[in-house]
């Protein structure tokens, strides 16, 4: 990526944040693995724009910790295999001769310039577990044993996380956020809920198929489902889960609906079907 490239990316991202974007999202719960960027390998800390960059990006829910590719090989932690790098800056000074008013050579001057190399979060690599934040202790909170029992009977492997909230397809593992980080119960079990109706969709399960009309908008039509199917456990278990942080879905599936005015039924089928598969009674 050039540099001018970099620093437009960023601060398109930097002010749709600001401005609340195309889809804006606050998340229900308190992530606890923040804190100031840091290259977990040298031991030293990020500064100028790339402690800023990174620290935005941990707002959004990453980790605070990056090394590169070679960095976490040598630690013995391996990138997995899909994941992009993201890019950060490290200034160079160049000392020449040049004279600015005749483009010829003239006095020593020294001038600033961005070399462009990549970083992985330690949510991107296997293997480093040495490097895993100590989790924050939290008071337990009250759990409602019948949607408890339903999740444990659907098979599911739940695995603990420090700031984030979702499926990955490549491990088949739902990871959560320790629901005492949740803002209440109810916000716990509907992202929950929302994590599992992903999880359907593998394909040795509900083998959603996203292609045709719905390729070119896959995320936000599989979101679309998922959000759906959360919906549709919540009012099961009757439950308040669907408040302000999954309203702001919205303006992410207003593309997939426009493109497409039978896609709500669609959408409404596959989550119908991925609902009934984890709460069976649900298809009686």
């Amino acid at each position: 990526m050039k540099t001018d490239d970099f620093f437009k990316t960023v601060t398109e991202k930097v002010i749709s944040a600001m401005e609340g974007g195309d889809n804006p999202f606050v998340k229900p719960w308190r992530s606890q693995g923040i804190g100031y960027p840091e290259n977990p390998t040298t031991g030293k800390k990020y500064t100028g724009f790339n402690a800023f960059w990174l620290s935005f990006l941990a707002m959004q829910g990453s980790s605070h910790l990056w090394a590169t590719y070679n960095q976490w090989a040598e630690a013995g932690a391996t990138v997995r295999k899909g994941e992009k790098g993201t890019p950060v800056i490290r200034p160079i000074e160049i000392k020449a001769k040049f004279n600015e008013a005749s483009e010829q050579e003239g006095e020593d001057a020294t001038r600033l310039l961005f070399k462009t190399y990549y970083v992985f979060s330690l949510d991107q690599v296997e293997g480093a577990e040495a490097f895993r934040p100590q989790p924050i202790e939290l008071k337990p909170v009250e759990r409602r044993p019948d949607i408890e029992t339903a999740v444990a009977k659907t098979g599911a492997a739940i695995v603990p996380d420090l700031s984030q909230c979702f499926y990955r397809p490549a491990s088949d593992t739902v990871h959560m956020v320790d629901a005492a980080a949740f803002e209440s119960i109810e916000s716990y079990y509907a992202v929950q809920f929302h994590e599992l109706g992903h999880w359907t969709g593998a394909e040795k399960r509900l083998a959603r198929d996203l292609s045709g009309k719905f390729k070119s908008e896959a995320y936000a039509a599989e979101e679309l489902i998922a959000e759906m199917t959360s919906a549709f456990l919540c009012h099961h278990f009757n439950i308040d889960g669907m408040d302000r942080h999954h309203g702001q879905y919205l303006k992410s599936w207003a593309t997939v609906l426009k493109n497409d005015d039978k896609a709500i039924f669609k959408a409404s089928g596959m989550a119908s079907k991925a609902a009934s598969f984890l709460v069976p009674e649900l298809g009686k």
